[in-house]
Order: structure tokens, then C-alpha cells, then sequence
């Protein structure tokens, strides 16, 4: 599965966990242990879903930097 689709099926369920956290808070007996595990699972998600994003930023920075510091050996 390429990044951008494991990303969006990752959103579908953070929404899919949103929805279910709202539907349990609606009821008038809410289950504050099965509230609080479907947070968790939202949360495991959401931290699944910035990952890449946090991997592709630090690589950017490294790739720029390494190409800073070529420039500047080129013209030492």
C-alpha cells in the first residue's frame, strides 16, 4: 500500500473513532471505560498518521542541510 493510501485509510478510521467517541457520549449510560479506550485508539491512530509526515520534515532538513554544506565545499 503506497503512503498517501495507508494515510487516507488511517484518516477514515480516526474520523470512523470520532464518530464512535461521540455516539458513546450521547448516550445517557456512557461507558467511561470503553469512552476511554476508543480515545486511546484514536490517539494511536492520529500518532500513526504523523509519523511519515514527521520522518518526511526530518529528511527534508537533512537533505537541505547536506546540500548547504556541498555548496559550500563547491565554492571553498
Amino acid at each position: 500500500m503506497t503512503l498517501p493510501a495507508n494515510i487516507a485509510t488511517l484518516e477514515r478510521q480516526h474520523q470512523a473513532l470520532e464518530r464512535e467517541i461521540d455516539a458513546e457520549q450521547q448516550h445517557p449510560s456512557c461507558d467511561d471505560s470503553k469512552n476511554a479506550e476508543l480515545k486511546r485508539g484514536k490517539l494511536l491512530v492520529k500518532d500513526q498518521i504523523e509519523r511519515p509526515q514527521q520522518d518526511l520534515s526530518a529528511l527534508a532538513s537533512r537533505v537541505k542541510l547536506l546540500a548547504m554544506k556541498k555548496r559550500r565545499w563547491l565554492f571553498e
